[in-house]
C-alpha cells in the first residue's frame, strides 16, 4: 500500500514538473499547447471552443459557467467532446439545450441517465437563445476543431 502511495507521489510531481496537470479551462496539457516545456512524443491538444466563432460566443455567454471550455473536461455539467456521437439527433439535442426538462419527460433514455449520473442535477433552460443560436454551440461543439 505504501508503494502505491509512493508511486502516485512520485507522478504527482512529475506531473507537475512538466506543467502537465490542467491549469485552466482552457487546455488540459499546457505542454500540448505550446506553453510549457517539451515533452517527447505526441500529446494531442484538448478540443476547445473556438471564441471568434458565434457559436463559441454564444457558448461562453451561456454554456461556459456549467461547461468547460475545454471540451474533455467536467465541471458542473459534463464533458462535451463527442456530443455527436451520443446524441445523434441534432434536433433532440437542440430541445435539450432549450429545455433540459421537457426532454426529460420523453423519457429519452440517453438523457434519463445522463441526469441520474449526474445527481438529478437540472440544465438550466435556454428560452431566450433562437433555434439558429442554438444550432451554431452545436456547430462549434461538433466542429474539427474543437
Amino acid at each position: 500500500m505504501r508503494l502505491i502511495f509512493n508511486i502516485t507521489i512520485l507522478l504527482a510531481g512529475f506531473f507537475a514538473i512538466f506543467n502537465l496537470f490542467p491549469t485552466d479551462n482552457e487546455s488540459t496539457f499546457t505542454a500540448a499547447s505550446g506553453s510549457g516545456p517539451a515533452v517527447s512524443g505526441d500529446i494531442p491538444a484538448a478540443p476547445v471552443i473556438n471564441r471568434n466563432t458565434a457559436g463559441g460566443k454564444l457558448f461562453m455567454e451561456n454554456c461556459s459557467r456549467c461547461h468547460s471550455a475545454n471540451l474533455t473536461q467536467d465541471m458542473t455539467g459534463p464533458a462535451l467532446f463527442g456530443i455527436e456521437e451520443r446524441v445523434e439527433d441534432r434536433k433532440l439535442l437542440a430541445a435539450w439545450i432549450k429545455n433540459a426538462g421537457k426532454v426529460l419527460e420523453t423519457d429519452d433514455p440517453y438523457f434519463r441517465r445522463l441526469w441520474l449520473e449526474w445527481n438529478k442535477a437540472n440544465m438550466d433552460p435556454m428560452p431566450h437563445l433562437s433555434a439558429e443560436e442554438i444550432d451554431a454551440i452545436i456547430t462549434e461543439l461538433t466542429s474539427e476543431s474543437s
